[in-house]
C-alpha cells in the first residue's frame, strides 16, 4: 500500500467522523458488512466501484477524501436539475474555457488549473459500451498495454478487462487515476453530485467575468440539448 493511498484512507476516516457516522452506520449506507468496511479503513480491503458511487450519496466530501481538496458548494443549486450527460458536457465546456484562457493569457494561474484538467477532455466513455476511460487515457498517453499496466500497478490481463468494461475499478485504482492524471473520481463512477461539486469548485477558482462567460455559454448549449432531447 502506497503512502499516498494511506492518505486517502486517513481522510476517509476523518470524513466519517466529521459526519458523525460510526463504522456500522457508514457501512449500512454503503450496503456492506461492518467487518468489510473496517478492513477498508485499515487498507486490507478496497471499496468497490459501486460502493464509491454510494459514498457520493452520503453527507461526506468525497472529492476531499480522494483528492485532499475541499469542494466549494457555492452555486451548487444552479446544477440541481442537470443530468449526468449535461454535467459532463458542462465540465468539458469549463475545461475548454480554462484551456483558452491559459493559451491566451499565458498566466501561471490558468496554467496550473489547466494542468489539472488536461486529460479530462479526452475521457469519452460509457461502462455500458466496449471502451472505458482506461482505454482512452492509454491512447491519450500513447502507451502500450504493458506500459499502461505498469503505470497503474496492475497486470496486463486486468488492464484489458478495465479497458473493455469486463471489470470495474476499485477505490485504489480510482484514486490513482486522480493522483497521477487528475481524472476525477466523480467522472469514473458517473456521479452527478460529484460532477456538480467539481464545477462549483472550479468556478470558485475563476474570476467573476470568467464565471459569467462560462455560465452563459453553458446554458446556451443546455437549451440546444433540451430541444434535441425534448
Amino acid at each position: 500500500m502506497s503512502i499516498k493511498y494511506a492518505d486517502f484512507l486517513k481522510r476517509l476516516k476523518e470524513e466519517r467522523k466529521r459526519s458523525n457516522l460510526s463504522q456500522a452506520e457508514l457501512s449500512n449506507k454503503l450496503k456492506i458488512e461492518q467487518s468489510h468496511y473496517s478492513k477498508v479503513e485499515r487498507g486490507v480491503a478496497r471499496l468497490t466501484f459501486y460502493e464509491v458511487q454510494r459514498l457520493y450519496e452520503v453527507d461526506m466530501d468525497v472529492e476531499y477524501i480522494f483528492t485532499g481538496n475541499r469542494c466549494d458548494k457555492k452555486n451548487l443549486e444552479l446544477f440541481d436539475d442537470m443530468r449526468y450527460s449535461e454535467l459532463l458536457l458542462a465540465i468539458n465546456i469549463l475545461y475548454s474555457w480554462i484551456e483558452y484562457k491559459c493559451k491566451e493569457t499565458k498566466l501561471n494561474f490558468y496554467a496550473d488549473i489547466f494542468h489539472k484538467t488536461e486529460y479530462m477532455k479526452f475521457i469519452r466513455f460509457s461502462y455500458s459500451g466496449d471502451k472505458t476511460a482506461f482505454f482512452f487515457l492509454r491512447k491519450c498517453l500513447n502507451k502500450t498495454q504493458v506500459q499502461m499496466a505498469e503505470l497503474l500497478g496492475v497486470d496486463v490481463k486486468k488492464l484489458r478487462a478495465l479497458e473493455n468494461g469486463g471489470i470495474l475499478p476499485d477505490s485504489e485504482i480510482i484514486w490513482k487515476l486522480y493522483a497521477d492524471y487528475y481524472i476525477l473520481p466523480a467522472v469514473i463512477v458517473q456521479s452527478e453530485k460529484g460532477l456538480a461539486l467539481e464545477i462549483c469548485s472550479l468556478l470558485h477558482l475563476l474570476g467573476q467575468e470568467e464565471i459569467k462567460g462560462f455560465l452563459s455559454e453553458m446554458y446556451d448549449i443546455q437549451d440546444l440539448l433540451n430541444q434535441f432531447w425534448g
